[in-house]
């Protein structure tokens, strides 16, 4: 691990020979960071933007922001700075940023808060200045969120084809989706999901793979994906597993995949009531305990319905953005200053 002490003291006398240098407040903020001074990397940042602003300052500053806030120096906490990390970005946007690092970042600040239709705008912006995984993924998820899926799964395949550090076997997953979504049948998408099982660095499980095959109704697929997991029951999944079985023939399994649920469902409710931490207030308990009871009542409800009125528990899926460090100079994610980029 990197000791950024030393460069932190370096940058530190460098800064009081030339306090308006935009590079050397820029290092000396992020190296703060890197020594857990959160407070002196607040003011760097913030007064590099005041006196220089400029893309790089200003989208800084909003990273900042975002992602930490402002200090409140009465009660030594932070406050949430959100809106004012977007305001500082749209700002940026009037500069007519030169790298796709400020709109990528606003398209992500905009996904964050829902805002899917801004979120496509900054994410095209950025992906126009420069195609990066990224940009291509996070706009695919955001036109996903609109429901504009046929879309979506160009800029998933896009994303899908580079190969980079930020690489998410996702991209091929929602790819998938979209394609089973549109009434197609993504054949070499679904092979290549099975093989990156053998990727140690695959985000994509049997369980995941689960919810492709449950789409397509290859309800035996969905019974062997799902063999043997131990995945905390819930509602959702286990009630798809149950229905698989159902569809398959397999009733008594059906019948014991409910009854283990009902029992870690009611072991659960016993520790709710034993639980001694200190932290599980009371109206966190009786919360959880009405939470447990529910998700109880859904399981058979949802195991009669199966049964009884062919219920087909459906599959919610929602897109999600993918992230990195988008500070400009930071060394530790080989960020380049734009200055010098």
């Amino acid at each position: 691990m990197t000791d950024y002490t030393n460069e932190h003291n370096d940058l530190k006398f460098a800064y009081k020979q030339d306090s308006t240098n935009p590079l050397i407040a820029n290092q000396l903020a992020i190296a703060s960071m890197e020594v857990n001074d959160y407070l002196e990397a607040f003011k760097l940042f913030k007064r590099n933007a005041e006196i220089n602003p400029s893309e790089q300052s200003l989208s800084n500053l909003a990273y900042f922001y975002f992602h930490e806030g402002e200090p409140e120096i009465e009660s030594g906490g932070w406050i949430n700075r959100e809106e004012d990390a977007i305001l500082l970005l749209e700002r940026v946007m009037l500069l007519n940023p030169k790298s796709e690092v400020p709109s990528a970042m606003l398209g992500q600040f905009y996904f964050a808060k829902e805002r899917w239709n801004e979120a496509k705008s900054a994410l095209e912006r950025s992906f126009s200045v420069k195609p990066t995984f990224l940009n291509q993924y996070n706009l695919a998820a955001s036109l996903f969120q609109l429901g504009q899926l046929e879309e979506a799964s160009e800029y998933y395949w896009k994303a899908h084809q580079v190969k980079n550090e930020c690489y998410s076997y996702w991209a091929l997953y929602y790819y998938a989706i979209c394609k089973i979504k549109t009434g197609s049948y993504p054949k070499e998408a679904i092979e290549e999901l099975v093989r990156s099982m053998d990727d140690k660095n695959s985000e994509i499980d049997k369980e995941g793979l689960a919810d492709i095959y449950y789409e397509l109704d290859q309800y035996t697929n969905v019974v062997n994906a799902y063999e043997g997991t131990k995945l905390w029951v819930s509602p959702d999944w286990v009630l798809r597993y149950l229905y698989a079985n159902v569809q398959c023939g397999f009733l008594d399994k059906a019948k014991d995949i409910l009854n283990n649920a009902l029992v870690k469902i009611n072991e659960e409710l016993i520790s709710c009531i034993t639980d001694e931490d200190e932290d599980f207030t009371p109206e966190d308990r009786e919360r959880y305990k009405l939470e447990l009871e529910a998700d109880k009542r859904d399981y058979l409800r949802g195991y009669d319905d199966i049964l009884h009125l062919n219920y087909r528990p459906s599959m919610n899926f929602t897109a999600y953005v993918e992230s990195k460090c988008y500070l400009f100079g930071c060394k530790r994610h080989d960020n380049p200053d734009f200055l010098e980029s």
